[in-house]
């Protein structure tokens, strides 16, 4: 029975320790659909805007905005101070996560570039 416990143990670890990498390519069309999806769901509508494009929150369309591996942290354990967004990591699989940023990516690939 230990060893059976220590092997949900090991598993529950080693799926948060690779969390920070992208298990996928982030161009593949199948999780950018199911990360826009979500996003319209929980993120556009009060905080960032549908296409990303800002509202109570910074827009996420622009070019230079955080690397993927940023994007994750923010996303899962939320941020305190003058920008504040809730934590997803508990409502979320790291997936999932990984597929809101596949298509906030999606959004700045198409976005027009500064003058």
């Amino acid at each position: 029975m230990r060893l059976r416990n220590l092997g949900f143990v090991l598993l529950f670890v080693a799926g948060f320790a690779h969390a920070d990498t992208a298990p996928f390519d982030l161009s593949d069309a199948e999780h950018i659909k199911a990360g826009h999806k979500r996003f319209n769901k929980t993120c556009a509508a009060y905080c960032h805007g549908f296409q990303g494009s800002g509202g109570r929150a910074p827009a996420l369309n622009a070019p230079d905005g955080l690397p993927p591996e940023q994007m994750f942290t923010v996303i899962t354990e939320g941020r305190r101070g003058a920008e504040v967004m809730p934590p997803w990591g508990t409502s979320f699989t790291p997936e999932q996560i990984w597929e809101l940023i596949a298509y906030i990516q999606s959004l700045r690939s198409t976005a027009p570039a500064a003058p």
